[in-house]
């Protein structure tokens, strides 16, 4: 069991930080996630089934960690690996978009497995998916246009 916690971590450590990096935008709090995760998994006996299964039990339980902490809490506090821009811009996404894409980008995961982890029928997916890529480009292109950040002038009181 030890041999195989130890491939099935070194296998499946980057989706699962990389993921929780998209939702939290903190080292630290996507570190103890990932750690808690793992721990988690290794409790319940789930790192003995193949790669792409194990990565989408991981991914649930991450994402069963997070539900109950606000995944900009830690927001800026560091640089979790995520550039400043994006990390800004995921900061303007809702949760079910912000979950998809972290699923989807930093979990590397696919449509069909992001509607089974979420519940959600995959045209759902697509649809949220493609609507959060929108938005980020659209922040991303307003950061690129006003590399400041003031957007509207500051008027006194």
């Amino acid at each position: 069991m030890r041999q195989d916690f130890a491939h099935r971590y070194a296998e499946q450590i980057s989706a699962v930080y990389a993921y929780l990096a998209y939702r939290h935008g903190c080292r630290a709090e996507a570190e103890e996630l990932t750690y808690a995760t793992f721990e988690r998994a290794l409790e319940q006996g789930l790192l003995g089934a193949n790669g792409r299964s194990t990565r989408v039990s991981l991914l649930g339980i991450a994402r069963e960690l997070t539900s109950d902490r606000d995944p900009r809490a830690g927001s800026g506090a560091d640089d979790p690996g995520v550039p400043a821009d994006l990390a800004a811009a995921l900061d303007s996404l809702g949760r079910r978009e912000r979950s998809v894409i972290a699923l989807r980008y930093g979990g590397e995961l696919g449509a069909s497995e992001i509607s089974r982890l979420l519940k959600l029928d995959p045209e759902s997916v697509r649809r949220v998916h493609s609507r959060g890529l929108r938005r980020l480009r659209t922040q991303l292109d307003l950061a690129r246009d006003d590399p400041e950040g003031g957007g509207q002038e500051q008027r006194e009181p």
